[in-house]
């Protein structure tokens, strides 16, 4: 990964910020604003409330959706001067009776609360790019869920302490903040390039696309969707009836604002709590494993006998218990089912129930607020009463739901139907909520589908089956499969599901498969894939008698094979295949050569330049280019020199590397100084001979000034060579950008002797990250096992047994492995000569140089590696600190070790 690369999208943090603030600071407005409407008005004035709040929201919608100033980032700062007017006119009035002061500002911040978070997610959409929108909208999120949780719980400190006048000061200057937040992110605005568009917005219409509306709608689709509405109708008018009650018990048993906002902002606070807790521990399980009837219908079954029992028994804590189990469970699993059950929709259906369901909603809003008026102007039934109402509205939602979980699959078949004329496959997603059976089916027509992008998504869905059919069916599948990006992702779901038996399973189904070309795409994919190691899968293959299925394995085996005799092997048939008389061969034998990425083949490609006819040496010649090194420009020369076709291939490939090798050296030298520029040229006359200009156009195209320094002199020290290959492998383009792989390179780390430095170690500091994760996780390991083989020679000193030889023998070892795990954790850090200094100055005996250079190292290596690092080095003095590290890490007490034990182990050491 490249170093600049490394924070997050530009305005992610500020994004972050923003939200939490405006999250927070609206919960306390209202909570704050509630308790006063309430202290001043009572709960019986909620109904006019309801109705004017909701015809104010509509007029604000209609204004916003007219005037496009009025979005995102625009109407947000409109809004922060009468934000802060209305919280200074309540900082100024407090909780003085008199006046329409609290009925005005309750409206206003209420409407605020709503238009805000739907401008904030407009002004993400400005700064963010669709891709890293999509990845980070949670984590921004969660930050707003933080800023109100954190504001529920801190509310009753701050009224307790300053009360509510200075709260609403401390609230002006919060709107500040959050204000100077909002003037940060328009930078981000103004330079950032047009939102990307998602692939469905940027098709042009088409007749089909045009028919996906409810006008030429089929039954199925305007049943499914009124009865969506209906349902969302129904929980919006009954969540205004509950609320009603709650507010209304919540100010009979309060008598001050304060004590009411401190109630209020903790119950929010403990229900944002509760929908987090189960949103992170069991939302996904919940999602995966239950049908979308069960997880629509448990709210209803929850507010039902609650809803009963507060009907007999109007207590603050049953009330308090029904508004609870409504509002955690609409958020935790009634607004992500919504979600669900739109997935299965055409696109532009889908956009125009989510516009129904949206106008249904501030219909159910208003319903209410007539309704509860009416009651309370005819004096109609008392308030506990209303309960009875509220479980007949959720009973209705059940029948709802039962309908809706009837249509879901029929819904998804519709759409299937069409989105091979669509295009629309995010639909397949929808199949993981429908019943089992009907599901198996789906996929399985799915995985027959012409059309590749079908039957790639349907393999993955064929993964979230139990492992026996999914691999039945991904194996049928295999038989007809042609395209490479298909069946490497069939093999893929196939390992996750099986693990190490996946091999023994493609393995069988090749040996029975009889068809080369099954056999040889196989193969190929699993090169692709490189999931390790397969010998026993791909070594027979080399002696198929068809060539295809012999090159790719040839090939699979270099990518993937840690075994020398498998790769000696896999070389030999390689060999034969360059020096065969038939063009087939050969022609494998040259893309092998050429996608490998070897340098060292160029002398074979040359050769076989050289030798063969018109074709064979095209596509030496091209292979040649595309190796690019040193040695096989100089071959390309000497083709150019002589007579005949292959001086005109030679000549047609050295221009095209001169164009593009021109164009990529000269971009990459604009952002260098003069005197890295003189640095890099006295470097190239000494440059390796296996480098090509492609690789070090990536290392000049790297940002970091110091990486490329550091990479430039590491290629000119040990085995440069190999160090070539390499890199090839660790820098990667992205976006016209060039990026350093970290996997990569710990994958490499992990493959090498643990207690000795691989050759491309001076590399790693340019390479990681300083405290890279997965370093200081290996690093880790190693300190661990380090641990345990000085605590147990230092229980051998405790026993008198040190002078025996094989202590001796031991000793040695433990102190060579220690020298090396100082030199890695000297490579954690993007100085290691200093490291290793300060490991020598803490080794001396005065006292005062020793205490500088533990500091130090504590500093640079961090907390957790010098914690381990630090009492090793002095292992025989810090006996104590050994023992209980190794009991935490080991779980084993050195100090149950006998003196026979200690010789066993030391005998394995």
């Amino acid at each position: 990964m490249e170093q600049a690369e490394l924070q997050g999208p530009s305005g992610f943090f500020e994004l972050s910020s923003y939200f939490f603030l405006l999250k927070g600071m609206g919960n306390l407005l209202l909570v704050l604003l509630a308790s006063l409407f309430l202290k001043y008005y009572g709960a019986t004035e909620l109904p006019l409330f309801y109705i004017v709040f909701n015809l104010l929201y509509i007029a604000c919608q209609m204004l916003t959706l007219r005037n496009p100033k009025w979005k995102g980032h625009s109407f947000l700062s409109k809004l922060c001067f009468p934000l802060f007017l209305a919280c200074f006119i309540a900082a100024m009035v407090g909780s003085k009776s008199g006046g329409i002061y609290p009925l005005f500002l309750f409206l206003f911040i209420s409407v605020y609360d709503l238009l805000s978070t739907q401008a904030f997610s407009e002004m993400a959409g400005e700064i963010l790019p669709l891709r890293d929108l999509k990845k980070l909208l949670s984590k921004i999120q969660a930050a707003g869920t933080a800023g109100s949780i954190l504001s529920g719980l801190f509310l009753k400190y701050f009224l307790d302490k300053a009360g509510i006048k200075l709260t609403f000061i401390i609230l002006c200057f919060l709107l500040i903040w959050s204000r100077k937040i909002l003037n940060d992110l328009s930078q981000f605005i103004k330079t950032s390039k047009t939102v990307e568009k998602s692939p469905n917005e940027i098709k042009p219409e088409s007749p089909v696309k045009k028919q996906t509306g409810f006008e030429n709608a089929s039954s199925n689709l305007k049943n499914y969707s009124v009865f969506l509405v209906l349902l969302s109708f129904l929980g919006i008018f009954g969540r205004i009836v509950i609320e009603f009650l709650f507010r209304g018990a919540v100010s009979l048993h309060y008598h001050s604002a304060e004590e009411m906002a401190s109630f209020m902002g903790i119950f929010g606070a403990g229900i944002d709590l509760f929908v987090f807790f189960l949103q992170g521990f069991f939302g996904q399980w919940i999602f995966s494993n239950c049908r979308l009837s069960s997880i629509l219908s448990t709210r209803s079954l929850l507010v039902i006998p609650n809803s009963i029992i507060a009907l007999f028994f109007p207590t603050l804590f049953m009330i308090s218990s029904v508004q609870f189990v409504l509002m955690s469970f609409t958020k935790t699993l009634v607004i992500p089912a919504f979600v669900i059950l739109l997935e299965p929709l055409p696109t532009v259906a889908k956009f125009m129930l989510r516009k129904y369901i949206g106008i249904g909603d501030s219909v159910a809003n208003l319903s209410a607020g007539v309704f509860l008026l009416f009651l309370k102007e005819f004096g109609i039934g008392a308030d506990p009463q209303l309960f009875s109402l509220v479980g007949v509205v959720f009973l209705s939602s059940l029948y709802l739901i039962k309908k809706i979980d009837r249509l879901y699959p029929v819904m998804v078949g519709e759409t299937l139907r069409m989105s091979t004329e669509t295009g629309n496959f995010e639909v397949i997603n929808a199949l993981r909520h429908i019943p089992m059976n009907d599901r198996i089916s789906r996929i399985n027509v799915l995985l027959m589908s012409p059309i590749p992008e079908i039957r790639y998504r349907a393999i993955f869905e064929a993964g979230e089956l139990d492992s026996e059919r999914c691999v039945e069916m991904l194996l049928t599948s295999l038989i007809n499969e042609r395209e490479i990006k298909n069946i490497s992702a069939t093999m893929k779901v196939i390992f996750f599901k099986t693990g190490s038996d996946g091999l023994l399973i493609l393995e069988e189904f090749v040996n029975s498969a009889n068809e080369p070309r099954i056999t040889a795409d196989i193969i190929e994919a699993f090169g692709e894939l490189r999931e390790g190691s397969a010998d026993s899968l791909l070594v027979p293959q080399l002696k198929h008698s068809n060539h295809r299925v012999r090159g790719n394995a040839v090939s699979a085996i270099l990518r993937t094979s840690q075994n020398p005799a498998s790769i000696g092997e896999a070389l030999l048939v390689l060999k034969e295949m360059i020096y065969s008389k038939n063009d087939s061969e050969q022609i494998a034998a040259i893309v092998i050569m050429k996608s490998s990425g070897f340098s060292f083949f160029a002398p074979a490609l040359a050769w076989m330049a050289e030798t063969g006819e018109r074709e064979i040496a095209d596509r030496a010649m091209t292979a040649l280019g595309d190796t690019g090194s040193s040695f096989s420009i100089e071959a390309l020369m000497n083709f150019k020199e002589m007579k005949g076709e292959k001086s005109q291939i030679a000549e047609r490939i050295l221009k095209n590397i001169a164009g593009k090798t021109d164009v990529i050296i000269k971009q990459a030298f604009l952002g260098l100084d003069n005197q890295e520029r003189s640095n890099i040229a006295v470097w190239l006359k000494t440059a390796p001979k296996s480098l090509d200009l492609e690789l070090l156009g990536k290392i000049l195209l790297i940002k970091e000034k110091r990486t490329r320094g550091r990479l430039f002199e590491s290629l000119n020290e040990y085995e440069p060579d190999a160090k070539v290959d390499f890199l090839r492998r660790v820098l990667i383009n992205e976006d016209a950008k060039v990026k350093i792989d970290s996997e990569i390179v710990m994958e490499s780390l992990r493959k090498e002797d643990p207690w000795k430095l691989p050759f491309f170690a001076d590399m790693i500091p340019a390479l990681l990250e300083a405290h890279h994760p997965s370093f200081e996780l290996l690093l880790e390991e190693k300190l661990s096992q380090l641990i345990f083989d000085a605590s147990i020679l230092t229980r051998a000193i405790e026993l008198k047994i040190e002078e025996i030889p094989d202590f001796q023998t031991a000793e040695k070892k433990f102190l060579k492995k220690l020298q090396m795990i100082l030199h890695f954790a000297a490579l954690n850090s993007p100085e290691p000569a200093e490291i290793l200094d300060a490991v020598r100055k803490a080794s001396v005996q005065n006292g005062f140089l020793h205490s500088i250079a533990f500091e130090f190292l504590e500093e640079r290596l961090g907390k957790k590696i010098s914690s381990l690092l630090l009492p090793l080095m002095d292992w025989k003095k810090e006996r104590s600190v050994l023992y209980s590290l190794c009991m935490e890490r080991n779980s084993t007490n050195p100090g149950t070790f006998d003196s026979p034990q200690i010789l066993q182990f030391w005998g394995k050491s």
